[in-house]
C-alpha cells in the first residue's frame, strides 16, 4: 500500500511540473514571449543580456536607483548572450549588455546602451512618482 502512495505522489508530482512549465516551447503571444511580460500594470519586467563568464553583476545605474526600482520593476532576469540567442530567438538580441523593458503586452523599450536603459528607468520612475496621490 506504501508503494502505490508513492508512486501515485510521484506521478502528482511530475504532473504538476508539466503543468507549470514556462511554455518557452509552446508561446501564446504572437510575439513568443508571454512568459516575460509584466502581470501588473504599470510596472515593468527587465530582462538583463549580459557577458556571464564572470558571474552575473547589477550594472552600476540599476545599483543606483535599486531604492526605487520596485516602483517600476516587477521582476528581473539575468541571462547570458548564448543562451538568449539559443532559446529566444524571436528576441533578435546579439550584444550585451542588452536591456529589454516588457509592459503587460509586449516589449516597452530595449537598447544595448546602459545610458539609455538608465534614462528610460528614471523617466518611469519619475512618471510613477507623479502619479501618485498626494
Amino acid at each position: 500500500m506504501t508503494y502505490l502512495l508513492r508512486i501515485g505522489s510521484l506521478i502528482l508530482m511530475v504532473s504538476a511540473l508539466v503543468a507549470c512549465s514556462n511554455g518557452q516551447d509552446t508561446p501564446n503571444t504572437p510575439n513568443g514571449y508571454a512568459d516575460l511580460v509584466s502581470n501588473e500594470e504599470g510596472k515593468y519586467n527587465l530582462l538583463i543580456v549580459l557577458n556571464t563568464s564572470g558571474g552575473f553583476e547589477n550594472p552600476e545605474f540599476l545599483q543606483e536607483h535599486n531604492q526605487d526600482m520596485g516602483q517600476v520593476i516587477n521582476h528581473s532576469y539575468y541571462r547570458g548572450l548564448n543562451e538568449i540567442e539559443e532559446n529566444r530567438e524571436e528576441l533578435d538580441i546579439h550584444s550585451e549588455p542588452y536591456f529589454v523593458f516588457f509592459d503587460t503586452n509586449s516589449i516597452a523599450f530595449q537598447t544595448g546602451r546602459s545610458q539609455e536603459a538608465e534614462k528610460f528607468l528614471v523617466d518611469a520612475i519619475k512618471e510613477q512618482g507623479n502619479n501618485q496621490p498626494e
